[in-house]
């Protein structure tokens, strides 16, 4: 009964989830929309909601680059956005060395810093998320949903484009996932049950045109058969389904 509430909660919270938060991170822990997300149990295992997102690359652009003795070795300064929790004493904008490189391969010598400013807060136009959903006990469970990878450039245009949708039980897909383009037209529709295919279905083009046809044969085999866009069969193959596994 307490999975099942659990289950139904996190489908209500993933039905309503938008991008338009910014994300705190506040020790292993993640705090999106004012919920608390990416917790772990007593054995150091995933257990509850958890949202798995990349924050992007954001090099900053005050680097700097100058000459400063008569043999013409140069220095360059680097320095990086970098998003984690604060440690200790650490606050939000501070900028610490990570690391010092030297180059001696050429005929002068490049001494090249890199730095870090840190930020425990990612605003949305600076990361993409990449699944929600539920684990307990560190497996994943009940409804999942993934996400199209956007860049930073797009990420303010493109948000939350469903890749796909369905359920988890210990770890393997169950029942009905939909599976998207980034434009929302509907890839394939796939029954499963311990992850893996129980009937036939068709993968279709962005344009609606079957691209792929998956038939089961029996038990065991399964057809694959490839179409062209209007509607000519180019070739087929027959195997076993961990063989297709590319296909679903």
């Amino acid at each position: 009964m307490k999975i099942t509430i659990l289950i139904l909660l996190i489908s209500l919270s993933i039905n309503s989830f938008s991008q338009n938060d910014t994300i705190y991170l506040e020790g292993n822990n993640v705090v999106f929309g004012n919920q608390k997300y990416n917790l772990l149990n007593s054995e150091g295992e995933k257990d509850g909601k958890w949202i798995h997102y990349k924050a992007f690359d954001v090099e900053l652009l005050h680097s700097s680059s100058f000459i400063f003795d008569e043999d013409d070795d140069y220095w360059t300064d680097r320095t990086f956005i970098n998003y984690r929790s604060l440690k200790g004493r650490e606050s939000d904008g501070m900028v610490i060395l990570v690391k010092t490189e030297i180059d001696t391969l050429v005929d002068y010598i490049h001494y090249n810093k890199i730095y870090h400013e840190i930020w425990s807060k990612i605003p949305p136009e600076e990361y993409t998320l990449e699944s929600v959903g539920f684990y307990e006990n560190g497996v994943k469970t009940g409804i999942w949903i993934y996400y199209h990878a956007t860049d930073r450039l797009n990420s303010s245009i493109e948000r939350l484009c469903i890749e796909s949708r369905g359920s988890f039980e210990k770890g393997y897909k169950i029942d009905k996932w939909l599976f998207f383009y980034p434009n929302g037209e509907l890839k394939k529709t796939i029954m499963y049950k311990h992850g893996l295919p129980t009937r036939g279905y068709k993968i279709f083009r962005n344009n609606g045109t079957v691209v792929v046809e998956m038939k089961k044969l029996n038990d065991s085999i399964w057809e694959a058969n490839r179409y062209s866009e209007t509607g000519i069969k180019l070739e087929n193959h027959a195997d076993r389904i961990e063989e297709f596994d590319i296909l679903y």
